[in-house]
């Protein structure tokens, strides 16, 4: 399903784990609790997605727009955020144990930590 058109759709507790959903445009899609383990969002648009109490262990976010998403809670553990522009997003209690920040744009400004 890559770069398809999912703006808005409500894919709450989907299981999307291993999907490619590379250059997706999921903006304001509502994902949560969904499964997205291991899933590939790379180059995808997440901008105003709800992904609350998602599991997006060790998903590919590489560029991926997360402006002003809603990650609250959500685990992210291991997940690859190179590029990605998470720099208005929702990260309350998010898990974000092992995710690698390379040129990544969070809250805290531009990480380099796993450059």
């Amino acid at each position: 399903m890559s770069e398809g058109d999912l703006n808005l759709a409500n894919l709450s507790r989907a299981n999307l784990s291993g999907a490619d959903l590379t250059k997706t445009i999921l903006t304001g899609a509502n994902l949560q609790r969904a499964y997205l383990n291991k899933t590939d969002f790379t180059g995808a648009d997440l901008s105003n997605a709800i992904l609350r109490y998602a599991l997006m262990r060790d998903a590919n976010l590489s560029g991926a727009n997360l402006s002003k998403a809603d990650l609250r809670k959500a685990n992210l553990n291991g997940a690859i955020l190179t590029e990605a522009d998470l720099s208005t997003a929702d990260l309350s209690h998010a898990e974000i144990d092992g995710a690698i920040f390379c040129k990544t744009l969070t809250p805290w400004g531009e990480d380099n930590s796993d450059c």
